[in-house]
């Protein structure tokens, strides 16, 4: 393994890491009963957002893009298929985490402003998705890193 498969490896699992808390936070979102409870976590769910999962995307998104780079100049005829399917669901897991932030600063807006539990409720569903999916396409670009392996 090389120094950048090294950096990129390390990268995107930092952002797995910062995109599965946030789930466990969305998780601890929707089961809080009162507005006591919900508006620290929808904060605590903006800030994490804003401080540790963008960083870290960025982060492994640049990390891709150098390795794709890479890959693509030793030559596209003897570049394996792996490599494309891992940009593209690293491309996907980056579009979802950013439409995450997002939903979640519109969460923390709702909560602060008193917006009626029926708005608050399908923003916290929507933050979810988001968050779940891009954990999903990111643990599916490592399965593709697993498949080079085999």
């Amino acid at each position: 393994m090389s120094w950048l498969e090294l950096w990129h490896v390390v990268s995107v699992g930092l952002f797995s890491g910062a995109v599965l808390a946030t789930v466990a936070v969305h998780s601890l979102l929707a089961r809080a009963l009162d507005d006591a409870e919900r508006k620290p976590l929808a904060h605590a769910a903006a800030t994490l957002g804003q401080a540790v999962v963008m960083p870290t995307m960025y982060l492994g998104f640049v990390s891709g893009l150098v390795f794709f780079a890479v890959e693509w100049h030793e030559g596209a005829l003897r570049r394996p298929m792996h490599v494309d399917l891992m940009a593209a669901a690293g491309v996907v897991a980056v579009g979802l985490a950013s439409m995450w932030k997002a939903k979640a600063r519109q969460l923390a807006r709702a909560l602060e402003g008193g917006e009626p539990y029926a708005k608050l409720a399908k923003l916290a569903r929507r933050s979810f998705v988001f968050a779940t999916g891009a954990l999903f396409f990111t643990l599916v670009a490592y399965a593709f890193a697993m498949w080079k392996s085999l």
